[in-house]
């Protein structure tokens, strides 16, 4: 039962790194986009599928790291808050992609150039702790408690 529950979570890790793996080519077009948003000639089905795609990934990452931390109860308290602030951070993502959405229907497109920058800002803030915090999980490590001012180390 034991090699049963492993090879089922190296099975699940495997395929949520694939799907953040896609996700971080997406980062690329995502950041070009935000430069051009202004411009008509932008294929706007496309952008929001990427914004929504990589959101969609980081939303499966932090919610699998937090079902990993709930199975193994001996993760630190730093942690949990941690995964709290990412869950915040990933909530006004997904507002910043829904006014972009809104935005482009109505053709706003200083607002809608904002907005994109705002997500991705903030994505580009978050990513890396979120990814480091489900590698940590994914590999029954502890995260290493850091003060406010310093860099994650898992």
């Amino acid at each position: 039962m034991g090699t049963q529950f492993s090879a089922v979570n190296q099975a699940v890790t495997k395929t949520l790194v694939g799907d953040i793996m896609k996700s971080s080519e997406n980062e690329k077009a995502i950041e070009s986009a935000s430069q051009s948003a202004s411009s008509k000639r932008i294929d706007r089905k496309k952008l929001l599928v990427t914004v929504f795609s990589s959101l969609q990934g980081l939303e499966k990452c932090v919610e699998s790291s937090k079902k990993m931390m709930v199975r193994d109860l001996t993760h630190s308290k730093e942690l949990a808050e941690s995964l709290r602030e990412q869950t915040s951070i990933i909530n006004k993502m997904r507002r910043a992609a829904n006014k972009l959405q809104l935005q482009i229907a109505a053709e706003n497109w200083n607002e809608a150039t904002r907005s994109l920058q705002i997500f991705y800002g903030l994505r580009k803030m978050v990513r890396p702790e979120i990814m480091s915090t489900f590698q940590a999980l994914a590999n029954k490590n502890s995260a290493i408690p850091c003060k406010k001012n310093d860099a994650s180390i898992h």
